[in-house]
This record gives structure tokens, C-alpha cells and sequence, in this order.
């Protein structure tokens, strides 16, 4: 066997053993509910980001007088990733309100998962969602915080 054919075998071992982490999910098929879908404006500079981290769904509500906003995420590829995410909430006028909410989600391969936050103010009226590619790939570390700043 030459180098090239070792090579190739060891890659294609190691791609199965790590690279194959992936989900199966099971739901009811009449799913019995009735969100409130938002249309949404997407700026993607990051292709391999929204691979990992596709917003497949956007839902809002109200929990009394706040604003509460619920994200589909879903990791478009076979390997586990770890994402961080920070939530703004804005004012009538386009002022922020409140401190923004950042946070870390964990999706498996192949996974979907939601992510949402409550506004702390009924001055908010709309929000922005940034993703960013977590640079900490362990889940549970740092408590749920982000492992980046997005300052």
C-alpha cells in the first residue's frame, strides 16, 4: 500500500469516527400550533457560519407587555458545532433598550434547536439577533456565557 492509499484510509477513518455526529428527530406530524412567523432580513458574511447556524424559522409573541422572540437554528452539516449569539432590543425611535443578552447554543450535526429571548422593557418593539462562530467548540464550559466578545 502506498503513502497516498494510507493516507486516504486514515482520513476516511477519522472522518467517520469525528466528523459524522449527526441527529435523527422525531415529532408529531400535526404539530398543533400556530406561530407567529416574522418576516426576516438577513446580512450573511459569514457562508460557513450560516451553514452552522441557519435561523430556519423566526417567531414572536408577548408575555404580558414584553416582546418575546423565538429562533430556529439549524446546523446544516454533519459535525457538531458550538455557536455564541447576542440578542438587541430596540425602542420605537431605533434606540437601544437594555443590555444585550449573549449566550452560547450547542447543535449537533444535523440538529435544530431553539434560541429566544424575552425583552426586559416594554419599550422594545423590535430586535436584532448577531451569530457568531464560537471560538470555545466544548459545550458546558463557561456556564452558557459566549466565548467571544462581540464588541
Amino acid at each position: 500500500m502506498n503513502k497516498f492509499t494510507s493516507l486516504f484510509c486514515a482520513t476516511a477513518l477519522a472522518l467517520t469516527v469525528v466528523g459524522c455526529a449527526t441527529v435523527n428527530t422525531i415529532q408529531p406530524a400535526d404539530q398543533r400550533t400556530h406561530p407567529n412567523l416574522v418576516a426576516d432580513k438577513r446580512i450573511i458574511t459569514n457562508s460557513h457560519l450560516n451553514n452552522i447556524a441557519y435561523a430556519s424559522q423566526v417567531t414572536e409573541s408577548k408575555v404580558g407587555d414584553l416582546l418575546r422572540v423565538q429562533v430556529m437554528l439549524q446546523n446544516m452539516t454533519v459535525a457538531a458545532r458550538t455557536v455564541d449569539y447576542r440578542f438587541q432590543w430596540y425602542d420605537i425611535s431605533g434606540m437601544a433598550v437594555g443590555t444585550p443578552v449573549e449566550r452560547t447554543a450547542f447543535l449537533e450535526g444535523g440538529q435544530t434547536i431553539p434560541i429566544g429571548e424575552t425583552s426586559t422593557s416594554p419599550q422594545a418593539v423590535t430586535w436584532q439577533l448577531t451569530l457568531a462562530e464560537s471560538v470555545e467548540e466544548t459545550p458546558g464550559l463557561n456556564n452558557g456565557a459566549p466565548a467571544r466578545s462581540f464588541r
